[in-house]
């Protein structure tokens, strides 16, 4: 349910494509991302496409090289019923200038002597932030700046090897991006076909069990063949294949699609506890991303540790309630049901 996406920070000056490394005794771009949050922490800030954003908790380590944040963000423009599950009723009407304000938690590691950095955006279920808050960033860093930010898509082979090489198989996914006709007609293909997103066919290892690797899949990994020449399953053409991994005792997963997709999102849901809220407490957010960013940028001869001991924040002020609400309406944080997934 919990999971965090992972991107390669780097900038470039006067359009020279050379990385420009982290060396100062404070990490500039940790600095300056400190201060682009703050100034989201002051009032709700409109985007683009009737979305709305606000930055309420903003922390990092002394010396700036990891930063992280809690961003609400959410949409309006249209109406929907907030429905009790435990009084059975409607306690509200989302009126079309309402917006959903969602949690979702970001983090900067930029080490001194790095020449890149690492930024995890939190997903919940099929949502994300990155639409969002990718944007964002890079138009006012450019324009502050005067220098070129990217924020690029995780994926280095040699993590996504490793994991396969190292980790435990409990789970593959075969998953159709359309619903099949026999199922489709037995459950009601105009009921159910508008209304679907994907299909899997779920091959689950039994409790504590693993399940066999499969020759062929490491050279998917590699780019070197295709998933479909791999696996062939009769009646079942699939689009992409999902394996769920135990990796030193965490949850993790690969995709393999088109053309060659593994995507290292880390599966948190086992190892963050949830507050009152249904959301994933802060400290182990904090700890979580740390460790994922050292390991994204480790390699064989050189092991990159975050400190994550916090030493600077900024919390915002709560916002101001409209007379008319009444406060246990607000309280709890319903399911979304307005973002798209972007992470």
């Amino acid at each position: 349910m919990f999971s965090l996406a992972p991107y390669r920070l780097s900038i470039s000056v006067g359009g020279d494509i050379q990385r420009l490394a982290f060396g100062a005794s404070e990490s500039e771009i940790g600095a300056w991302f400190f201060g682009f949050f703050s100034k989201l922490s002051d009032a709700v800030t409109g985007l683009p496409d009737k979305r709305v954003m606000r930055v309420e908790r903003i922390e990092a380590n002394a010396d700036m090289t990891f930063v992280c944040a809690i961003v609400h963000t959410g949409e309006y423009g249209f109406e929907s019923k907030l429905y009790d599950s435990e009084e059975s009723k409607i306690k509200h009407k989302r009126s079309v200038t309402e917006a959903e304000m969602i949690p979702f938690f970001v983090s900067i590691a930029a080490p001194k002597d790095a020449e890149w950095g690492v930024v995890t955006l939190q997903r919940f279920k099929n949502y994300g932030i990155r639409d969002i808050i990718a944007p964002a960033l890079i138009e006012e860093f450019e324009r502050e700046k005067k220098a070129k930010m990217f924020l690029e898509r995780l994926v280095p082979a040699t993590f996504v090897q490793q994991l396969y090489n190292d980790a435990s198989i409990k789970a593959m996914k075969f998953v159709r991006y359309s619903l099949p006709d026999d199922i489709a007609n037995a459950l009601g293909k105009d009921l159910y076909t508008p209304h679907v997103q994907e299909v899997e066919l779920v091959v689950k290892a039994k409790r504590k069990g693993v399940l066999p690797k499969i020759a062929g899949l490491a050279e998917v990994i590699a780019g070197t063949k295709n998933y479909s020449d791999v696996v062939a399953i009769k009646d079942w053409d699939y689009d992409a294949i999902k394996l769920e991994m135990d990796f030193a005792g965490r949850r993790r997963t690969i995709e393999l699609g088109k053309p060659y997709k593994a995507t290292p999102n880390l599966d948190i849901t086992e190892e963050v506890a949830t507050g009152l809220d249904g959301h994933p407490v802060w400290e182990h957010l904090v700890k979580v991303s740390a460790d994922f960013s050292g390991e994204l940028m480790s390699h064989a001869d050189h092991q990159v540790v975050i400190d994550a001991k916090l030493a600077k924040s900024l919390i915002a002020a709560p916002l101001p309630m409209a007379e008319a609400q009444p406060a246990a309406v607000n309280a709890g944080e319903p399911a979304p049901d307005q973002l798209e997934a972007g992470a």
